[in-house]
């Protein structure tokens, strides 16, 4: 028949070890939130990037077509010049509105991945202050 008595180890009583057993216990439960925690901002961050490169590819895509257009409008335009005068004129009309447009354009897609940036980081640097703010020490 098995012994119903627990082990003892020397230099340790009941109270201590059961002490000891549920600090180990609550220390691997807060680590198992911690990292739970953690999977879930990757999750967020890993979402938020995409949400991000959607976006940006839905405005290259939409600039894409208008650009398209334009130089399309623009050749019709100048294939109707009837003279090197009024093609000049309408290919600096049309390189000088090609260039506004896409600095336009450049502008809105960096303020896309500006914002994207943002939403991406966020999660993260939530996680580390949170790791940070485990780490210092209890102050009275």
């Amino acid at each position: 028949m098995p012994s119903t008595k627990s082990a003892k180890l020397p230099g340790v009583d009941a109270e201590t070890a059961r002490k000891t057993i549920a600090f180990s216990t609550s220390t691997f439960a807060k680590a198992g939130d911690h990292s739970q925690k953690n999977v879930m901002a990757l999750v967020a961050s890993a979402t938020a990037l995409t949400t991000g490169v959607q976006a940006v590819l839905t405005q290259t895509t939409a600039y894409s077509k208008l650009a398209a257009t334009s130089h399309l409008a623009a050749l019709k335009a100048l294939t109707g010049a009837r003279s090197i005068q009024d093609l000049m004129e309408l290919q600096t009309q049309h390189a000088k509105a090609s260039i506004e447009q896409f600095v336009a354009e450049t502008g809105k897609i960096a303020e896309t991945c500006s914002t994207s940036v943002k939403g991406v980081v966020q999660p993260l640097q939530e996680r580390v202050t949170a790791a940070v703010k485990g780490l210092e020490p209890t102050r009275a």
